[in-house]
């Protein structure tokens, strides 16, 4: 239950804004941090939603740095603010609460953000940052066409 608000907040920041990569990222977090937390958690109960609302949370963060577009950014920025005491969920303060969950999860988010960090909202690539050489006829060189010249 504490975790319902928490991923639909980031469930519907995710699949604004990366559409369907988030299923992808749902997905491979839950199948990591699973993994992970049978094959090094410590012994005990380890149930819940966490380890996929830890691993949302980094995936939108790392994104948006990865990404280093300003909307995504933006983004990262809402995700530290509203969730930025999640930090202390992955430190062992608490004996009963599954803390690897949510460091597996967070570092699940870190990896599938930098994965994906070609899929999905790109920062626009501006006149300046393109390569390509302008040829010597063209009137405007600040216009770049995709036409190719016969």
């Amino acid at each position: 239950m504490d975790n319902s608000v928490s991923a639909f907040v980031l469930m519907f920041g995710l699949f604004t804004v990366y559409g369907r990569l988030g299923w992808a990222v749902i997905g491979w977090s839950w199948l990591m941090s699973g993994i992970w937390i049978w094959i090094a958690a410590r012994d005990g109960n380890h149930i819940g939603y966490s380890g996929i609302i830890y691993a949302l949370a980094s995936f939108i963060f790392f994104s948006g740095v990865f990404r280093k577009y300003y909307r995504l950014m933006a983004l990262s920025l809402i995700v530290v603010f509203l969730y930025g005491s999640m930090v202390w969920g992955i430190l062992p303060i608490q004996p009963s609460i599954s803390w690897e969950g949510h460091l597996f999860g967070a570092i699940a988010g870190l990896i599938l953000a930098y994965y994906y960090r070609g899929d999905g909202p790109q920062r626009p690539k501006y006149i300046w940052e393109l390569e390509e050489e302008l040829d010597d006829e063209d009137e405007n060189p600040y216009w770049i066409t995709t036409s190719t010249h016969n």
